[in-house]
């Protein structure tokens, strides 16, 4: 799941799906702006602007809950084995290392700061829970107790005054735990991944000419491979976007050069294939993760999520026009079941653009 806004040119906007087709708008404007959804627990959890947190048992009534505080929330997590590690089973964190627990998803604990860089990216194993953020900020711990991972005494500092390690996205299988983001730095070539046994954290670098220091991770997914996708540092300008897929989570290779920046990826169940969406209407798709294949869904609208149930999936996004001087949008919310013919469902005046979604209990929640 990405981390980022839900919003609308008139304000924030929360709206959910059954079969992807027909949408209903349950939330606009009187909230923050949104910037993660999650599903756990029997709740649906959204963290936003001004330390909002809204919760809903069913996807479409919504209260807004205290949490406490004001910073920007910017990922939250369900935590589903917290008692192997004895911990709360939500999390949230954000803006200069603001985190707060809960042990129902309504009553929020806002906890001491154990880093004063903004986290941005939550992965949960087997009880314990990896967070990460700005300038090498990695924790682990169980939400309560928390231990600084020190990535630079494996792949050398992250340099602040040029690109800062900036971790965006993280993914936890078994015993590997990988994270990705803005990972350039000037005192190692370039750091794409980091993967963890228990034992320590190691760099891998998938650059290549014309993209000499490697991508920028902005999504990852698993399902049988990992699978990354980013915008590149390409120097030549054109092939902005990577796909890159690891069999162990150590060793990556750049899989497919997309001639568009890829924000998002995920798989469905029950063998349906990966899909990639990114900048003006790109969708990608594989079966196995090796062989990628383009499809468009909508050349004006920017797909910035992904979300997949066994029989279908769907891809959302901020139309970049939003209403022109005819009055038309461009969608926001496009389905598949195929992978390959994509069909628009939700369109409005305002041109809705979703940053964010989550699946789970037959709905689909933006």
């Amino acid at each position: 799941m990405a981390t980022a806004d839900l919003w609308q040119w008139g304000g924030p906007t929360i709206i959910v799906s059954s079969d992807g087709q027909e949408w209903t708008l349950v939330a606009q404007s009187q909230f923050p702006w949104l910037h993660s959804v999650i599903y756990g627990g029997g709740l649906f959890v959204a963290g936003g602007d001004s330390g909002a947190i809204l919760t809903s048992t069913n996807g479409l009534d919504w209260t807004a809950q205290t949490s406490g505080n004001t910073s920007s929330l910017l990922a939250v997590a369900y935590n589903p084995q917290y008692y192997l590690s004895g911990g709360p089973p939500y999390l949230a964190v954000g803006a200069d290392g603001v985190n707060l627990t809960s042990s129902d998803g309504t009553a929020w604990t806002v906890r001491t700061n154990f880093t004063s860089e903004t986290l941005r990216a939550v992965a949960a194993n087997n009880g314990e829970l990896l967070v990460a953020g700005d300038n090498d900020a990695v924790f682990v711990g169980n939400g309560y107790n928390w231990t600084p991972v020190n990535v630079a005494s494996w792949i050398g500092p992250s340099d602040p005054s040029s690109f800062p390690r900036s971790y965006r996205a993280a993914i936890s299988i078994g015993n590997i735990s990988v994270l990705g983001g803005r990972l350039y730095n000037s005192f190692t070539q370039s750091s794409f991944a980091l993967y963890s046994s228990g034992t320590g954290w190691t760099e891998s670098f998938p650059g290549s000419m014309p993209d000499p220091v490697g991508p920028q991770i902005a999504g990852l997914a698993y399902g049988g491979l990992f699978v990354g996708v980013g915008p590149t540092w390409a120097l030549d300008g054109l092939y902005p976007g990577d796909v890159l897929v690891s069999t162990n989570g150590i060793d990556w290779v750049v899989q497919y050069r997309s001639e568009n920046i890829m924000y998002s990826t995920c798989r469905g169940g029950d063998g349906r294939p990966y899909v990639a969406v990114g900048a003006a209407g790109a969708v990608i798709t594989s079966t196995n993760g090796l062989v990628w294949s383009p499809a468009v869904a909508h050349t004006m609208t920017s797909l910035q999520a992904i979300a997949a149930s066994d029989s279908l999936c769907l891809a959302v996004g901020a139309p970049e026009r939003p209403r022109d001087f005819f009055g038309f949008s461009d969608p926001s919310a496009f389905a598949t079941r195929d992978g390959v013919n994509w069909k628009a469902t939700f369109t409005n005046d305002y041109g809705l653009g979703i940053e964010d979604m989550t699946q789970s209990r037959g709905l689909f929640v933006c």
